[in-house]
C-alpha cells in the first residue's frame, strides 16, 4: 500500500549516544477477539509452471497522506547519535548476489526477504518466489493471489511480508486484503492473508488463513494499511496503520495477537485486536529467540521519542499490551523529495520505522530522517535498543546506541532495513541517491567492536540502469528486508530494488559477512619456544616467559646474518583444540624491545605451502604488533590437529656497508588469539 506523509517539523542539531526509556508506561484492554478456521491447504508443487513468467496486474491505492492526531514537536534534548565513518576499514565481505524477482508492474515493489537452513524467499508486489541459497537457483515464482485465489474477495492485494521462524523451522508469509475502497457497492473489507509451510523448505503444502483486521463498524469501519509482521517463540503478531474507508482521519494502530501453535497446527486460531490511537507505523521485531515469548514492536512518535510496545501471554486467551516511550536523539521528517537524475525524483517518505528484530535481549530499527543542521538531505538513523526484561515491574528499556548515516555531498540515503547477528553485529541495507544517481543499492555494517553509533563505509550491491519512472515524486521501497542466515547465525541476506533502463524496477538479493574483530576470541600461550634458524642466541627466559605481559622476558641476543645485518628470531608454537575451518578469526601478538632503527617482522606459518607468510613490518625500538585475520584467511594457518606457529623476527640491517653491533632483544609477549565458528 502506499506510505503515508508525515507533517513535517523543524531541522534539528546533529546528534552520539541515546538515553534511556521514559517511564510514560500504558497497559491497553483487549478491544475485540475473533476465531478463524484455516482454508484448504495449498501445495505449490500443483501449479505449473514453477515460474510464472506474467502477473496479474490489480488496482492499487492511492497515497493516503495524514498528519498525527497529536503533535510531532517532541522537546529538544542534547543526545547525540553516533555519525557514520566512511573511512572505517570494517569491510563486510560480499558472499553471494543474485538477481530477484523483476518488475511486475506495480509501484513500488515492497522488497521483504527471509532465509532458511537451504532456501531464500523473497516477496514483492504481489510476488512469491523461492531460491536455492547456495547457488541463487530459483525455484518457484508465482503471484501471491495463487496462494489465496479462490479466497480473494477484496479489489486489491498488497504488501507482502515473509520471514522464516528459526523456534519452528517454518515459513510465514502475509499480503493485506482490502475491498470495497473504489466501488461503494461492494462489502467493505480488510482482511490478512496468512500462510505457513509445513517445513523448512518452502517448495510444498502451506496452510492458509483469511484473517479478520478491521476495526469499528458501518461509517466508522477501518481498514489495515502498511503491515508489521512477526514472531516470538509461541506468538506471532500483525499490526498496521488504520484508516477509514470514508475519506480522512486516522485510527492509530492495530495489534493482532495470535498463538504460534494454532498456526503451525493447521486449527481455528483466535484472534485478540488491541488498538492504540496514538502509534504509527508500529514494526513487529522479528524474534531470533527460541525461548523469548514476548514479542517487542517500535514505532516513531513524536520527533523526541520511539515508541515501543510489548506483547505478553499471547499463545493463551488473555494476552497483554504495554507500551512506553523511548527517549532519542532528535529526528525530523525529511524536508524534500529524494532527488534522481532529470527530475526523476522519489517520494521523501516520513521518519517510520521500516523494520526491526529482536535478539540477544536487544531491538534493532532504522528510519529515514532528515539531515540536521539546516541540510536539507535525507540519512539513515539506525538504534539498538537494550529490552532489559520490559515490561517486568520496575524495568524499562534503554537505547544502547544509535547512529546517523550520512551520504557524500548532495547524496540522500533511505528505505532502510536493519538486523543484528548473533555475535551482535549490526548491519542495515539501504538506497544511496542524488541528482547524479537514481538509486544504489548498498550496506554498510557496525561490527559489535566499533565506537558506539558507528558504522563503516557503504558497500554497493547493485546500481540502477537507468531512470525511475516519470518526472516528479516517485514512490521508491516502500521497504526492504534483511534478515540473517540461521546456519551460522552470522551471515546477512538483505533485499532491494534498483531502476531499470526502461524505468521500471529491478530487485537483488544479497549475502555479507561482517568481518570478526576478536570480540569473542581466546587467547592461548606458546607451548614451546625456539630461536629460529639459527638466528641468535637464548640468554634467558623459556615458553612460559612469552604468556603475559610482566617483564619476565625471553632474551635472544643478535647473530650476524650475512647480506642482512644483525638479527634476532624466535619461533613459537601453539596447540589450539580449533582448525583453519571451524576458526572465524586469528590475531598474532608480540610485545618486544629492539634497537631503534630495527625492523620488527610478524609472521604466521602457513602449513598449505609449508613456509612462514610475512603479514606484518613495523618499525621501532619498543614494538607491539598485532596482526588481525578474518575468515576464510585463517584456513592455512592452523594445521589439521589445531597446532599454530607464529615468528617473530627483528632486523637491524646493513648501512654504509658495516653491519651493526650485536643487541639483546627482549620478547615479553608471544601470542596468539582465535575466536571460533557459529555453530
Amino acid at each position: 500500500m502506499k506510505n503515508i506523509l508525515f507533517a513535517s517539523i523543524g531541522v534539528l542539531g546533529l546528534l552520539t549516544l541515546a538515553g534511556s526509556a521514559s517511564a510514560q508506561q500504558k497497559e491497553f484492554q483487549a478491544v475485540q477477539q475473533q476465531q478463524f478456521a484455516p482454508l484448504a491447504p495449498f501445495d505449490t508443487r500443483t501449479i505449473s509452471p514453477q515460474i510464472a513468467t506474467t502477473f496479474r496486474k490489480r488496482k492499487q491505492i492511492s497515497e493516503n497522506e495524514f498528519t498525527k492526531p497529536w503533535t510531532m514537536s517532541g522537546a529538544l534534548n542534547s543526545l547525540r547519535a553516533g555519525a557514520s565513518d566512511p573511512t572505517l576499514e570494517n569491510t563486510a565481505k560480499p558472499k553471494i548476489t543474485f538477481p530477484g524477482t523483476g518488475f511486475t508492474g506495480y509501484f513500488p515493489p515492497d522488497c521483504d526477504v527471509s532465509v532458511s537452513n537451504n532456501w531464500v524467499v523473497s516477496t514483492v508486489n504481489t510476488t512469491i518466489a523461492f531460491y536455492n541459497k547456495r547457488t541463487g537457483t530459483k525455484t518457484f515464482e508465482q503471484d501471491m493471489g495463487v496462494f489465496f485465489q479462490s479466497e480473494i474477495q477484496g479489489e486489491l492485494i498488497s504488501d507482502p511480508k515473509v520471514f522464516f521462524d528459526v523456534a519452528s523451522r517454518r515459513w510465514f508469509t502475509l499480503i493485506i486484503e482490502v475491498g470495497g475502497l473504489f466501488d461503494s457497492t461492494k462489502t467493505k473489507e480488510s482482511k490478512q492473508l496468512v500462510a505457513v509451510s509445513d517445513d523448512e523448505d518452502p517448495n510444498g503444502t502451506w496452510t492458509r488463513y483469511r484473517i479478520d483486521s478491521s476495526l469499528g463498524a458501518d461509517t466508522n469501519l477501518l481498514w489495515l494499511d502498511y503491515p508489521g509482521f512477526g514472531a516470538s517463540s509461541d506468538t506471532v503478531v500483525i499490526t498496521g496503520n488504520m484508516f477509514p474507508f470514508s475519506a480522512g482521519g486516522y485510527g492509530g494502530n492495530i495489534f493482532i495477537v495470535m498463538s504460534k501453535a494454532s498456526l503451525l497446527n493447521g486449527t481455528t486460531v483466535t484472534t485478540t485486536k488491541f488498538q492504540d490511537p496514538q502509534a504509527s507505523t508500529t514494526k513487529v521485531a522479528i524474534s531470533s529467540d527460541t525461548r523469548e515469548g514476548t514479542v517487542y514492536t517500535i514505532g516513531d512518535y513524536d520527533g523526541a521519542n520511539l515508541k515501543m510496545h510489548a506483547i505478553r501471554g499471547g499463545a493463551g486467551s488473555s494476552p497483554r499490551l504495554t507500551s512506553t516511550l523511548l527517549r532519542v536523539p532528535n529526528y525530523a521528517n525529511p524536508a524534500v523529495p529524494v532527488p534522481g537524475p532529470s527530475g526523476h525524483d522519489m517520494d521523501r517518505f516520513d521518519a517510520r520505522i521500516y523494520n526491526a528484530n529482536y535478539r540477544n535481549g536487544r531491538v534493532v530499527a532504522a528510519h529515514g530522517i532528515n539531515v540536521p543542521g539546516g541540510d536539507s538531505r535525507q540519512l539513515v538513523r539506525w538504534y539498538e535498543i537494550l529490552t532489559n526484561s520490559w515490561p517486568d515491574a520496575g524495568k524499562t528499556p534503554a537505547v544502547r546506541q544509535t547512529g546517523n548515516i550520512f551520504g557524500g555531498a548532495g547524496e540522500h540515503l533511505h528505505m532502510p532495513a536493519i538486523n543484528i547477528n548473533q555475535k551482535n553485529d549490526i548491519s542495515v541495507v539501504f538506497s544511496r541517491s542524488s541528482s547524479l544517481t537514481q538509486a544504489d543499492l548498498v550496506y554498510a555494517a557496525h561490527r559489535a567492536s566499533d565506537p558506539a553509533g558507528v558504522v563503516g563505509r557503504p558497500q554497493l550491491i547493485a546500481k540502477s540502469a537507468g531512470l525511475y519512472g516519470g518526472t516528479g515524486e516517485n514512490r521508491w521501497g516502500d521497504y526492504f528486508g534483511l534478515a540473517i542466515d540461521p546456519v551460522d547465525q552470522k551471515t546477512f541476506w538483505g533485499y532491494g530494488q534498483v531502476s531499470r533502463a526502461d524505468g521500471g524496477w529491478a530487485t537483488f538479493v544479497a549475502s555479507w559477512l561482517v568481518p570478526s574483530s576478536g570480540e569473542n576470541a581466546r587467547a592461548y600461550n606458546a607451548s614451546s619456544a625456539n630461536i629460529w634458524s639459527g638466528q641468535g642466541t637464548l640468554t634467558g627466559g623459556n615458553a612460559g616467559s612469552l604468556w603475559n605481559v610482566d617483564r619476565n622476558t625471553y632474551n635472544v641476543t643478535s647473530k650476524a646474518v650475512k647480506s642482512v645485518g644483525q638479527v634476532a628470531a624466535v619461533e613459537a608454537t601453539f596447540t589450539t583444540p580449533l582448525t583453519g575451518s571451524t576458526t572465524e578469526f586469528m590475531r598474532g601478538n608480540t610485545l618486544l624491545t629492539a634497537p631503534a632503527g630495527s625492523s620488527v617482522q610478524l609472521f604466521f606459518y602457513n602449513y598449505a605451502t609449508s613456509k612462514y607468510d610475512l603479514l606484518q613490518t613495523t618499525q621501532a625500538s619498543t614494538t607491539a604488533i598485532r596482526v588481525d585475520l578474518s575468515s576464510p584467511a585463517p584456513l592455512n594457518y592452523i594445521k589439521a590437529n589445531g597446532e599454530v606457529k607464529i615468528l617473530a623476527r627483528i632486523v637491524n640491517p646493513i648501512r654504509g656497508g658495516a653491519t651493526p653491533p650485536t643487541f639483546t632483544a627482549r620478547f615479553d609477549q608471544l601470542q596468539v588469539l582465535l575466536e571460533g565458528k557459529v555453530n
